[in-house]
């Protein structure tokens, strides 16, 4: 039986129109999802942060107010737990808006969502005990870091079971991001943005407007980035001599071997003390080769722990680590592998460097897929190594 859906609409100040939808009684479409899937029927309500009818009117405000540009969907995975401890997410009874228009096709895709639920906890474990999760949701709210791809046929089957009938309903671009309590340290939900195919975005524009979204979730006692991510201004400044000796044996390594990117990743300490490696924008070099400049973008929102792709890896190591094809890396492994297909790399090489006993870094380099290469990847790793050292100080 169908569900009476309760509705506002408001045009925005900027002229978009937003429709925001939310089912009258809570709990009527959680009880359909339960009928679907029986290892529901033993749970709790939806975990967010509190009482649940409470929660319900601040995801309908927080979608309500979000800044976005385009035709797209915004819905919110919740928590729920059942008896036994797992965890799973949902977008039942759970507000959702249209942004710009309804569209037909997103509306199916919230159909689609409502069906489905996300495994938080691990469902399988292979002979390389790495875990496996049921979707993206569940990587986000496992991993804290947001997933973005300038269109969703970037990703595997593996990696987004719906991506198939995304791309049928006419899903382009698509966002998913983690919301934290206001501290900033745990996260309680997550938000899903799918773009209409035909829209074309200003990645920039938009990387600007999840700030200003990240300000309107600290009203309500949200965040979009963790408290610790936040900080990186902060280390740049501290850092300003080192990060600008770097900056300059990026872009010498990487002219002289015509790399197509490059960028560091600082380490630093989250809120409970554990090691972490952020992006520092301004020691990033790209050459005019690159057709697409989302990876460049996205990395700044991101953090990487220690063994989490190539970087991590380096800085576990402390030494340096190449990879032919990285878009064949697992995305629960190397959580940018839908950019780095859409940005066309492949081969990358990264190193470690100290710059004091307290202080160091990881230099990412992004190599050229030619025959140099490809007859022999040792020499241009050991090149690239020597020339970065040749042309910085900060090398032990």
């Amino acid at each position: 039986m169908p569900i009476e859906l309760k509705f506002s609409y408001r045009k925005r100040g900027d002229g978009i129109n937003r429709w925001v939808f939310w089912t009258q009684h809570n709990g009527d479409e959680l009880n359909q999802v339960k009928s679907l899937f029986p290892v529901l029927r033993d749970s709790t309500q939806p975990d967010t942060n509190g009482d649940s009818q409470l929660n319900r009117l601040t995801i309908k405000n927080l979608v309500e107010l979000l800044d976005v540009q385009g035709t797209c969907l915004i819905q919110f995975w919740a928590p729920i737990r059942i008896n036994s401890g797992k965890t799973f997410l949902t977008t039942a009874d759970q507000p959702f808006a249209f942004n710009g228009k309804i569209h037909e096709g997103l509306w199916a895709y919230r159909r689609v969502s409502l069906l489905t639920i996300a495994s938080v906890d691990s469902t399988e474990i292979d002979e390389t005990k790495r875990v496996h999760v049921h979707g993206r949701p569940a990587r986000v709210f496992r991993s804290g870091m947001p997933e973005f791809s300038p269109h969703v046929r970037y990703y595997y089957m593996d990696e987004y079971p719906l991506r198939n009938f995304a791309m049928c309903l006419g899903v382009g671009s698509y966002w998913t991001l983690p919301v934290f309590e206001s501290s900033g340290d745990r996260c309680i939900g997550v938000l899903e943005y799918a773009f209409e195919a035909n829209v074309g975005l200003d990645l920039y524009s938009t990387l600007d407007r999840l700030i200003n979204n990240h300000r309107i979730l600290k009203t309500m006692g949200l965040a979009l980035i963790p408290s610790w991510l936040a900080c990186s201004q902060e280390i740049q400044e501290v850092w300003e001599q080192e990060l600008a000796k770097v900056k300059e044996a990026l872009e010498v390594t990487c002219k002289t071997h015509r790399l197509l990117f490059a960028q560091t990743w600082i380490s630093v300490l989250d809120s409970s003390r554990t090691q972490m490696l952020i992006t520092s924008p301004p020691t990033k070099y790209w050459s005019e080769e690159i057709t697409s400049l989302e990876f460049l973008a996205v990395s700044d929102l991101h953090h990487v722990r220690i063994g989490q792709g190539l970087v991590g890896k380096v800085l576990s190591s402390k030494g340096s680590c190449f990879c032919r094809d990285i878009t064949q890396l697992s995305i629960d492994f190397y959580p940018f592998v839908p950019i780095a297909r859409c940005a066309g790399f492949t081969a990358c090489f990264a190193i470690f460097v100290r710059l004091n006993s307290a202080c160091h870094m990881v230099l990412e380099f992004f190599l050229p897929n030619d025959e140099t290469l490809d007859r022999n990847p040792q020499f241009l790793e050991q090149a690239i190594s020597h020339n970065s050292r040749a042309t910085s100080e900060l090398f032990p």
